[in-house]
């Protein structure tokens, strides 16, 4: 045998480098979202013939054409439910969540999904309940609105009016064991004050369901509501909590521990698209581990990401999951290569290489996605993820032994979780304040073309370019807090229902119907408002209460009229009956006149005042 014959012998099977699991996870998202009616048994032969044959670029078109098929195959199972009757058994597949005087669920039922709505004593019954329970359920079959993206991504077929649900005992297994360790945690948490537990149950285990619009607000407001979607660092948080108990098991009691501690924490957390993420990640990292064959983060990312879609392919339409990968393909690039240039010790450069890098990874979605990247996002994460991790690292255990022991001991317990958490909600609050704007995709590009400007000048000890660069860094950033210092006067329509007037550095608020309390703050934050003179609640109803109390929260509000007249419920504390119909008031620079409207209503026109050049001599 020759050498040539003998090097083809021990040569080592070819596998995908790191670029090929890149191609390999893209070429499985692109299939997902092509979802194409192809031959199944076919591509994944094809799939089959690639990997025995070792030939890594075959296995990835070979990827992308199972994802496509799997995909058209869930699209094909998503028919719209027909109207109708409903009466059926229902396995709930996540929690109920509060929407104003509804309560709504994703229930399965017959192997589809529905989203479930009741209101009055039966939203009560089904606001008790949790992921993986079971009811019998009585209502209406309705439609889906049309191109509902979302629907598609959760499988859900059709919309259900409940008249009655009666809880039905069972469920899966692995739900119940869930459930009982959530509930747990929660009674742990009973001692915090309501907007602190409803923050640490968010960090916890991402049950925001209870959370203050404002508050929400404030954490989207800084970057911080990734806090709140569970995500890799909970799966750390709970794995390095179970760390001295792993390092005394044997290498395979050590992989089934933790993947079962996994599995448990994603069902616990009900399995959202960045779970899905992280969990896939921490389970393929462990079994390499235990395999002895150890895998680069990037390596791990790609192959979960691969996993996940060919499970589920319809989470590739998922801005969740989107925004989950790219903030770790983030990381695991970008801020690798920061750790090496940023200066400083390592306590301070390796937590700001970590936070760059995963705004680097998500911001163009977020532009994309959402319109801007608020400025303040990277100090504001800097400030608070170390607490968030230690009100979860702590508070969790915490909660848990409270909850067994009961009182005094569980407010002890829970104190220092306040505390932390507490911390966590005025970096929130006090960074939603600052007027400092977002970055757009202009000011993102040049964020990023002055970032690697600066690095190339450091690279080659050139230093005029290297602080050219950060000069247009600092430019970027500070351009859209300039932008909001002057905000233009008139009108500005916010979302339907709700306009906003300015004029000679008066702000006048109008509602003139019940809107999405979060689709409203973010427009008023997206405008730069600040306090508000006025703000006109054009009609009368308890929701129009409460929508108007949740923006006093997050707004300085100095005056509010609400519609007078016998019966109606009362406003919010701080409102005021509306003057009478034909009044005219100034109200700094805007002038307000009063219409006649119907019973019930405030009507009224805004108009600036006119400058004292042309006013009429009195």
């Amino acid at each position: 045998m020759t050498n040539t014959d003998d090097h083809r012998v021990h040569r080592r099977p070819r596998s995908l480098n790191e670029l090929g699991v890149v191609a390999l996870a893209a070429s499985t998202w692109v299939g997902s979202l092509l979802a194409r009616p192809l031959p199944l048994l076919a591509v994944i032969a094809l799939a089959a013939v690639a990997s025995l044959s070792r030939r890594p670029w075959l296995l990835v078109a070979a990827a992308g054409l199972v994802a496509s098929g799997l995909a058209s195959r869930s699209l094909s199972g998503l028919d719209p439910a027909r109207p109708g009757s409903f009466r059926r058994t229902v396995t709930l597949v996540d929690d109920p969540v509060p929407r104003g005087p509804l309560v709504t669920v994703t229930g399965r039922a017959g192997g589809r999904r529905f989203e479930l709505s009741a209101a009055g004593a039966v939203a009560g019954v089904l606001r008790d309940r949790l992921a993986g329970e079971r009811l019998e359920v009585t209502g209406r079959v309705g439609s889906l609105p049309r191109g509902a993206a979302w629907a598609r991504v959760r499988h859900i077929v059709g919309r259900v009016q409940v008249s009655s649900a009666t809880p039905r005992p069972g469920g899966p297994i692995p739900y119940r064991v869930a459930n009982r360790v959530r509930r747990l945690l929660a009674r742990g948490a009973q001692p915090l004050p309501p907007v602190e537990r409803s923050l640490f149950l968010g960090l916890a285990i991402g049950d925001d369901r209870d959370q203050p619009a404002a508050v929400a607000d404030d954490f989207r407001a800084t970057g911080l509501s990734h806090l709140l979607a569970v995500s890799g660092e909970n799966v750390a948080f709970v794995l390095a909590m179970a760390g001295p108990a792993l390092t005394r098991l044997t290498l395979r009691s050590r992989w089934t521990v933790t993947v079962s501690l996994v599995a448990l924490f994603a069902t616990m957390t009900r399995f959202e698209p960045s779970v899905l993420r992280a969990s896939a990640m921490a389970a393929i990292a462990a079994t390499a581990f235990a395999t002895g064959r150890p895998a680069s983060a990037l390596r791990v990312l790609c192959l979960a990401v691969t996993a996940v879609l060919l499970i589920d392919p319809l989470l590739s339409a998922s801005a969740g999951f989107a925004l989950s990968v790219a903030a770790s393909g983030g990381i695991v690039t970008a801020g690798r290569v920061l750790r090496r240039w940023l200066p400083g010790p390592a306590w301070v450069a390796e937590p700001l290489a970590v936070t760059l890098g995963a705004q680097a990874g998500a911001a163009p979605l977020i532009v994309a996605l959402f319109g801007g990247v608020p400025v303040v996002s990277v100090p504001a994460n800097l400030l608070a993820e170390p607490a968030a991790a230690a009100s979860a690292t702590y508070g969790i255990p915490a909660a848990l032994v409270g909850a067994l022991v009961g009182s005094p001991i569980d407010r002890w317990l829970a104190a220092p979780t306040g505390l932390l958490v507490g911390f966590v909600a005025t970096v929130g609050r006090v960074g939603a304040r600052l007027p400092l704007g977002e970055l757009t995709a202009r000011g993102l590009i040049g964020v990023a073309a002055g970032a690697a400007f600066a690095l190339v000048g450091r690279r080659s000890r050139v230093r005029p370019p290297q602080w050219l660069g950060l000069a247009v860094v600092a430019g970027a950033l500070a351009a859209p807090g300039l932008g909001l210092r002057a905000p233009a006067p008139g009108r500005a329509d916010l979302v339907a229902g709700a306009t906003l007037w300015r004029g000679g550095g008066t702000t006048v608020l109008v509602v003139d119907r019940t809107v999405a309390v979060d689709d409203l703050l973010a427009a008023l934050r997206a405008q730069g408002a600040g306090g508000l003179d006025l703000v006109v609640a054009g009609r009368a109803s308890p929701t129009m209460a409460a929508l108007l109390e949740d923006v006093a929260r997050r707004h300085r509000i100095i005056r509010a009229w609400w519609p007078a007249g016998d019966g109606l419920p009362p406003g919010p504390t701080w409102a005021a009956a509306a003057p009478p119909p034909g009044s005219s008031l100034q109200i700094g620079g805007l002038i307000v006149d009063l219409d006649r409207p119907a019973a019930g209503r405030v009507a009224l026109t805004v108009r600036a005042l006119a400058p004292a050049s042309a006013r009429a001599p009195p």
